[in-house]
């Protein structure tokens, strides 16, 4: 094995042995403090929608719903990892849930990922990973308002509307 492999093979493994925290030890001020660690995680990602994304007119306000998200998400994955027939058994509950409030913005789809994703993150006590994917968002979404205020009035945009009467409509 070379040395590459041999690196490879040792961050694989450190990232497999990454959360040293033994769930079925974990007690209730444990359990309080990683549900405490998801709600800060949830209203930070909340804060960081208002400051991106607050203006879009089309918003459907989600972020009010992200720290019951974080909690309710976090809550769920350390439950689940108590017992494999808890987690199939709310597995099969939760594919019936349907949502009938449409998302309309594609970006807020992506804050209630990154919602989920720090949950998960939190329920299994990776809060060097829930660090880096947080500072991660914050650059991306820097980067991405750096390059709109770029582009702006060099790339084509903006929107068609188109009027017919309704007999051409058919």
């Amino acid at each position: 094995m070379n040395d590459n492999e041999a690196n490879l093979a040792n961050v694989v493994s450190q990232m497999a042995n990454f959360s040293s925290v033994d769930v079925n030890s974990l007690g209730v001020p444990d359990f309080l403090a990683v549900l405490g660690i998801s709600l800060l995680a949830s209203f930070y990602i909340a804060l960081l929608y208002n400051r991106f994304y607050q203006s879009r007119a089309t918003g459907s306000q989600a972020h009010h719903a992200f720290p019951l998200l974080g909690l309710s998400v976090t809550s769920i994955f350390i439950c689940i990892q108590f017992s494999l027939p808890l987690s199939l058994g709310l597995l099969g509950a939760l594919s019936i849930v349907r949502f009938r409030t449409p998302i309309k913005e594609p970006e807020e789809v992506a804050f209630i990922m990154l919602v989920i994703a720090s949950s998960i993150c939190c329920a299994t006590f990776n809060f060097i990973f829930l660090t880096v994917i947080l500072g991660m968002a914050v650059v991306g979404m820097l980067v991405a308002r750096w390059a709109q205020k770029r582009s702006r009035g060099k790339l084509p945009g903006g929107m068609l509307t188109i009027t017919l009467a309704f007999e051409e409509y058919k």
